[in-house]
């Protein structure tokens, strides 16, 4: 499926580590990001979608917490 390129909002991740592995990483998850969000059309979709990021990050890390693996 094609992309549409009239959205009107426009978005820009940046993210880079000094380790490569993390790196390799950050590039995947930041063009998975693209890929998502570029098929998005409606901004409320794009805010709801940021918010599901949101929501389970912190869930992520309510769950390092709990467990004592947080550094």
């Amino acid at each position: 499926m094609a992309t549409r390129v009239d959205n009107r909002w426009k978005a820009i991740l940046g993210m880079s580590s000094d380790h490569a592995g993390i790196n390799q990483e950050l590039g995947r998850f930041r063009n998975e990001l693209y890929r998502a969000l570029a098929r998005i059309e409606d901004p409320r979709d794009v805010r709801d979608y940021l918010n599901c990021l949101e929501d389970y990050s912190r869930s992520w890390m309510a769950g390092l917490e709990r467990y004592g693996r947080r550094t």
